[in-house]
């Protein structure tokens, strides 16, 4: 069984998910990035792509514009602009 973490994607207008997950892929400016839990923590720049979330052994996958994402002990923090497809919270 795979370790979750807290993850959290926020826009300026919304919280669009907060729950648990296996594991979330990212596309950065140095390239595409799968995170999981324990991560070592930084801050890393996000450019448009896409946002892919492990949850129960399923990813979900959304469409994000510009932003960061956050990793730290309490799991990963995800700020854009937009976030279309994807979320708990739409």
């Amino acid at each position: 069984m795979s370790k979750i973490f807290n993850l959290t994607i926020m826009t300026p207008e919304k919280e669009v998910f907060d729950g648990d997950a296996e594991a979330v892929t990212v596309t950065t400016t140095d390239g595409v990035y799968t995170f999981l839990a324990n991560h070592t923590p930084l801050i890393m720049p996000l450019i448009a792509g896409e946002i892919a979330i492990k949850k129960d052994g399923i990813w979900s996958k959304s469409h994000n514009t510009e932003g960061f994402a956050e990793t730290r002990k309490q799991g990963i923090r995800i700020f854009v602009q937009t976030c279309k497809g994807i979320g708990n919270r739409e």
